[in-house]
């Protein structure tokens, strides 16, 4: 039977008109009709949605198209995001499944392990060639770009074919690494084997470990430009694949001399490893599970430390083993670990807070990213409610926030996200930042922007936090009045109105705002910032959304949100 076919995709916003002819109509069921609309119009069977006279039928797979009374020439509308290279896609998946059923099905202890037997001229019998281009490609041809729906569609592909499941199993292996047989070793230190040929099988051996290094990268790519939405994430945490991109972080170049290609390869691992990683982060069963290894947050540091970006006056010999994204991408990482209501607590345990400090006074930071990271997992650990700061942590603290305030502007960092293709999953960590630094029963102190930027200048602000620390809510300083001490301070309420500031530039970010129920908390927020601020913020909210008085409910909860913190008065 001939079908009509009424194609609308989304990002065309077009409709289309096609013909096809559907062979056997009547022993045909819903899922034949999806599989085969997918081999000819380029659409998983997933993302389709198929209409008959107005009505939806789609959803249940076996239920036999006979029983809608289909005439010849009639029509079926079928809407989609996008059209697909499925074709192509297919073949791709086909070479990772193959590897994937390969390694499945031997003994990986042996498939690994170099002796005589496996010397064969120094070529392994597992062809890396196919598996690699493969996973290459569709990292950088098929995935990206983020914010692209022919992405999505090749994604939700992926996943339905099984190739998620495949993949997860090739990178398993690909953590794992060749060694020299046992009994070889034994003989080694024996002093029984032949030199030469002892020379032959370990050539071997860094030749096979090459290869598998080249694949383990190849395998973070993938993940990391798998990873664009809220669904890619969770995926990946519920295939159990968090551990491997800890492990993979945490491999050590040191291992290897700095003039080897090795040591060079492991860096590589290191910095795609924390690519995937930041994308997890803003998971709070993530963010704890970060916070708690104190060598993963160490290793973030020691990245950022050993990176282009920052330079020691003070240390001629400073090493610049990570790139300057990296380095960018492990702060990010560190800040997101910081953004739950637990995790601050941890991480000033592990004393993580006072390692930024340091850093951060120690070192010349020589990019914006880079800095803004830092500075926003500081202002986290100092607008937290279940932390208490001594007073000269906390004055450093709200002192390296002003340098950022005073140097940077909000459209520089929406810049830099909107160029290098930033999601968040969530707009909560920086309400809450906006939602810090409130004193009540006394005057506020003054906050000041500079030069607003539409006069050339950046934002920033002046005054004094009270000495004191994140205090436990309630308690009191003395004074011409009781002022009850408050999470955070003058400054990271400062910080939280410039990150809300380039946030809500964002389509995507005004999205999560409306997803997340937190514009009526932005509309009470413009009452409790000084009146500048407060004007400030109530335009850039007007400029998308029409203004609307917030219920008491919510009235209520955003006056609480300053004395027990953000987090605590959302989920009240």
């Amino acid at each position: 039977m001939e079908v009509n076919v009424e194609l609308r995709c989304s990002d065309t916003k077009r409709t289309e008109h096609i013909k096809i002819t559907v062979n056997d109509w009547d022993s045909k069921c819903v899922k034949d009709l999806k599989e085969i609309f997918e081999k000819e119009i380029q659409v998983p069977c997933c993302d389709q949605k198929l209409y008959y006279q107005g009505r939806q039928f789609g959803n249940d797979n076996s239920f036999p198209i006979v029983k809608l009374y289909f005439r010849e020439g009639d029509t079926v509308n079928l809407e989609c995001i996008s059209q697909g290279n499925l074709k192509e896609v297919k073949n791709l998946l086909k070479d990772i499944k193959e590897f994937s059923d390969f390694i499945f099905s031997k003994d990986q202890t042996e498939l690994l392990t170099v002796n005589e037997l496996t010397q064969d001229d120094g070529i392994s019998y597992l062809n890396y060639d196919h598996v690699g281009e493969a996973l290459e490609l569709l990292s950088f041809e098929y995935f990206i770009p983020w914010k692209n729906l022919k992405s999505v569609v090749h994604r939700h592909y992926f996943v339905q074919e099984g190739g998620f499941d495949s993949f997860m199993e090739v990178l398993k292996f690909a953590n794992k690494r060749y060694s020299l047989d046992g009994s070889l070793m034994a003989r080694k230190y024996l002093g029984e084997c032949n030199k030469g040929d002892l020379d032959v099988l370990e050539n071997h051996l860094k030749m096979l470990n090459d290869q598998q290094m080249q694949l383990h990268a190849h395998c973070l790519s993938l993940l990391w430009n798998f990873s664009e939405t809220w669904h890619d994430r969770r995926l990946l945490i519920q295939k159990g694949g968090l551990p491997y991109v800890v492990k993979a972080l945490l491999a050590d170049p040191d291992g290897y001399s700095t003039s080897s290609e090795e040591y060079w390869e492991v860096a590589r691992i290191n910095e795609t490893a924390v690519g995937c990683l930041v994308q997890y982060a803003e998971f709070p069963d993530c963010q704890e599970v970060i916070a708690r290894s104190s060598k993963t947050v160490n290793k973030l540091i020691f990245m950022m430390a050993t990176s282009r970006n920052f330079s020691f006056p003070l240390d001629v010999r400073h090493s610049t083993t990570y790139s300057k994204y990296a380095s960018q991408i492990a702060a990010n990482t560190l800040f997101c670990c910081a953004c739950s209501l637990e995790t601050p607590k941890i991480l000033v345990e592990n004393g993580m807070h006072k390692k930024m400090i340091n850093l951060m006074k120690e070192a010349n930071i020589n990019d914006m990213a880079t800095s803004y990271y830092c500075t926003l997992f500081l202002a986290r650990i100092r607008s937290s409610a279940l932390v208490q700061l001594d007073p000269e942590t906390a004055q450093n603290i709200d002192d390296l926030i002003v340098v950022f305030l005073e140097e940077y502007s909000p459209t520089e960092v929406s810049t830099w996200e909107e160029r290098h293709n930033y999601v968040w999953v969530t707009m909560i960590p920086f309400v809450s930042l906006a939602f810090s630094g409130k004193q009540f029963g006394g005057e506020r102190p003054g906050l000041d922007y500079k030069k607003s930027e539409k006069e050339g200048g950046n934002h920033c602000h002046s005054g004094k936090h009270a000495d004191s620390a994140s205090c436990d809510p309630g308690s009191c300083i003395k004074g011409p009045t009781l002022i009850p001490r408050m999470p955070g301070s003058s400054e990271t309420q400062q910080l939280g109105l410039f990150t809300l500031e380039h946030m809500l530039h964002s389509s995507e970010n005004r999205q999560l705002v409306d997803g997340e129920h937190l514009l009526p908390y932005l509309h009470c927020l413009c009452w409790y910032v000084d009146s500048e601020d407060g004007r400030v913020l109530k335009e850039e909210l007007t400029k998308h959304w029409t203004p609307s008085p917030a219920p008491l409910k919510i009235i209520c909860k955003s006056s609480l949100a300053f004395q027990h913190g953000f987090e605590v008065a959302f989920k009240m």
